[in-house]
């Protein structure tokens, strides 16, 4: 890489990331702030759960498919922060609604036949509970300035993730049914 892309990088990169797996049971028992409050701005980074029962069970369907499922991406706050470890940046629609399914609250149907996770083969329960399949992507508190993420920092790599590609209009997406 030139010099001055080193530079720039250095200079311009306040999150520093890894790919990494997780187990749910070992996300859920370390902590998971699942809705990451902003003080500076008296808000929450996160929107309430609003997926429909469809879209979750969509999701847990694409595990039986084989389909990719997108990265989750979270902070590793190495200092506990309000007795959470992790803050969920993006993907706190899909881990709900992994969890739900995992908790009994929903079945899917596979060739006709309702199934409720716990009716599900071991090897399928351990895919599903161990998240395999899925990738976080993780940064840890260590950068972002004063070895802090500040809110502002927060918004930023959520806008980057969720804001900054086009959306689909509604046209097009019509158009393909």
């Amino acid at each position: 890489m030139l010099p001055e892309l080193h530079q720039f990088r250095r200079q311009n990169q306040k999150i520093q990331t890894r790919i990494i797996n997780y187990d749910l049971d070992y996300l859920f028992q370390r902590g998971l702030d699942m809705y990451v409050y902003l003080p500076t701005i008296d808000k929450f980074l996160q929107r309430p759960f609003v997926w429909t029962l469809e879209q979750q069970k969509e999701l847990i369907k694409s595990y039986f498919l084989g389909r990719p499922i997108p990265s989750i991406t979270i902070i590793n706050l190495e200092n506990k922060t309000n007795g959470c470890t992790y803050q969920v940046i993006d993907g706190k629609q899909r881990l709900l609604s992994i969890n739900s399914f995992v908790s009994g609250l929903f079945a899917i149907e596979l060739n006709g036949v309702e199934y409720y996770y716990n009716d599900l083969p071991e090897y399928w329960k351990k895919s599903i509970k161990g998240l395999h399949d899925i990738q976080f992507v993780e940064a840890v508190e260590e950068f972002g300035g004063n070895g802090k993420f500040t809110d502002q920092d927060k918004i930023d790599w959520f806008k980057f993730i969720n804001c900054y590609g086009t959306p689909q209009d509604m046209e097009h997406i019509n158009s393909l049914k």
